[in-house]
């Protein structure tokens, strides 16, 4: 699952396919943490900050 998380990190859609259904559930999971992590305010966004890139 890291072609799709690395997609999600970059604004993108990934594919991915697994065998073992153990490591799917772990990289739906991992999805799921990263999509969080993108959804949550930073300090940057709660002080209106611009950040540097």
């Amino acid at each position: 699952m890291t072609v799709p998380v690395r997609a999600l990190k970059l604004g993108r859609r990934g594919i991915a396919t697994e065998l073992n259904s153990d490591y799917f559930r772990d990289g739906v999971g991992y999805l799921k943490l990263e999509e969080s992590k993108m959804s949550e305010p930073t300090l940057f966004d709660l002080a209106n900050i611009p950040m540097k890139a």
